[in-house]
């Protein structure tokens, strides 16, 4: 009988299923991060914690207990552990949207005015939208609505825009805005010209032309 040869057998530790993920914060904004973390379960030979979207097993998003992603909207993540002896079961989480951006439309309202004339603009109410703020150039003043969905103005003495933003909990939108031209009010006539007396039907008189006169 001859001497034994031996070969040292190591076994490999399987991987255990995660009990649950969990995503932090959550809901949130589109395009915002947030932290997904595993709980639970165990990593055996070789293994590490996988992350897909789309389904158990889908498109890889990252590995690691803790990933960070950016979702553009509602979506479901599922982590499982992958290693030499197995793949694991998914836990799953899903990333909910809390709001959306805002975007108010341009300012609507008159858009040729007399100077120093009181006008009135509004702007189309935005979803995720919690206050809008307004803003006059050309030399005009906002009288009353700052804040709301609707101003009122006291037109300035020269040519300038309304513009409006809006703020929401998920930021701060473009501003948008109106552009507006002003009407001079016409300056008192000069002195009349002709001649006096003058004859039955005649038409002896006149005054220059003023800026704003039509």
């Amino acid at each position: 009988t001859s001497a034994q040869t031996c070969l040292p057998i190591t076994m490999a530790t399987a991987s255990s299923a995660p009990a649950s993920a969990s995503a932090n914060p959550n809901p949130i904004c589109p395009s915002n991060p947030t932290t997904l973390t595993v709980a639970g379960g165990s990593l055996g030979v070789g293994a590490s914690w996988t992350w897909y979207s789309g389904g158990c097993g889908g498109g890889v998003v990252g590995t690691g207990s803790s990933i960070t992603v950016s979702p553009g909207g509602t979506t479901t993540y599922y982590v499982a552990a992958v290693g030499t002896c197995n793949t694991t079961a998914c836990a799953n989480v899903t990333v909910n949207m809390g709001g959306v951006q805002p975007t108010p439309g341009a300012p609507s309202g008159a858009t040729t005015v007399c100077s120093g004339s009181p006008q009135a603009y509004t702007t189309t109410g935005s979803v995720g939208a919690t206050s809008y703020t307004w803003s006059v150039t050309g030399g005009g003043t906002i009288t009353g609505g700052q804040g709301t969905t609707s101003i009122n103005v006291t037109s300035g003495s020269s040519a300038g825009n309304v513009c409006v933003y809006a703020t929401g909990a998920c930021g701060v939108s473009a501003t948008a805005c109106t552009p507006i031209t002003i009407t001079s009010i016409p300056t008192t006539p000069g002195a009349i010209t002709g001649v006096t007396p003058v004859c039955p039907g005649s038409d002896n008189y006149s005054i220059s032309a003023v800026a704003g006169a039509t």
